[in-house]
């Protein structure tokens, strides 16, 4: 018996190992937002619906045809979307059959489409979510190359019609990850609604224009508090001065991610495809 489970360890070992043999340093892993640099091209409110949520007005902002909220969330595309919005934006539906289509265009840059398909490998490599080339699916992502060469951008989970993740040739691997995290329906870590018994946001070291965004909680907690998520923003995100601007209510814990999903992302995905 205690052989038996030895050789469980080590299978379940060199599988991890094997998801996480290519380490991902330098650009592979950075990340920014729209608002970090740039100031939008409009600013405006809607009322949206969390699924299963009441509708909640929130304010967005609108950088290169998208209109953004948190950072990198689109709830409109007006690359797609020409007739404007029509009653609620929803958020946050699942994919049938655990199975996202997908197309990834010719025209992006051979880069650009390896870091796409190393983070759909990834992704079908420790989740049950699997991705396949789209036929006649009418809800399906196209990737797209962003307008921003640093920062990627997505509509969290399903929408009813085609939708777009959008990734900048500048943008690595852990962006990609990151990205089709939202459009399988993950929010951010660091907005779900228990989040100030974990850690604490330091105002005096992001801009004003960004505050809103840290108060900004939504989505449903499962699990631990994930310091180690692919969906948390580092500690220095929005940061103005070079200081951290999240800090963990305990210090023994670290707010760091490797850039592949964490157990947490893995669970909290599992948990709702059921």
């Amino acid at each position: 018996m205690k052989t038996k489970i030895l050789y469980l360890i080590i299978v379940i070992s060199l599988l991890i190992s094997c998801n996480k043999q290519h380490k991902l340093t330098g650009e592979d892993l950075e990340q920014e937002y729209y608002g970090d640099h740039e100031d939008p091209t409009k600013k405006d409110s809607i009322l949206i619906i969390f699924d299963k949520d009441k509708p909640f007005k929130v304010e967005y902002e609108t950088y290169d045809s998208l209109d953004i909220i948190d950072g990198d969330i689109i709830i409109r595309d007006h690359n797609i979307d020409k007739l404007g919005f029509t009653g609620n934006i929803i958020l946050g539906r699942t994919w049938p059959n655990t199975t996202l289509p997908y197309i990834i265009p010719d025209n992006l840059p051979q880069k650009l489409k390896d870091n796409i398909k190393f983070a759909i490998r990834h992704w079908e490599n420790v989740t049950p979510i699997k991705f396949v080339n789209r036929t006649n699916e009418t809800s399906y992502v196209t990737f797209r190359k962003s307008k921003s060469p640093t920062i990627g951008s997505s509509a969290v989970g399903r929408q009813d019609y085609p939708q777009s993740i959008y990734l900048g040739t500048s943008t690595g691997k852990a962006v990609a990850i990151h990205e089709i995290g939202h459009a399988l329906g993950l929010f951010h870590e660091h907005i779900r609604t228990d989040r100030d018994k974990y850690i604490e946001i330091l105002y005096e070291n992001i801009a004003q224009k960004n505050h809103k965004w840290f108060k900004f909680l939504k989505g449903t907690p499962y699990g631990p508090y994930d310091f180690k998520s692919r969906m948390h923003y580092s500690k220095y995100a929005r940061s103005i001065n070079g200081k951290i601007t999240m800090k963990p209510i305990d210090p023994n814990n670290k707010i760091e991610n490797d850039g592949y999903l964490s157990q947490g992302d893995i669970n909290t995905i599992k948990r709702l495809y059921k």
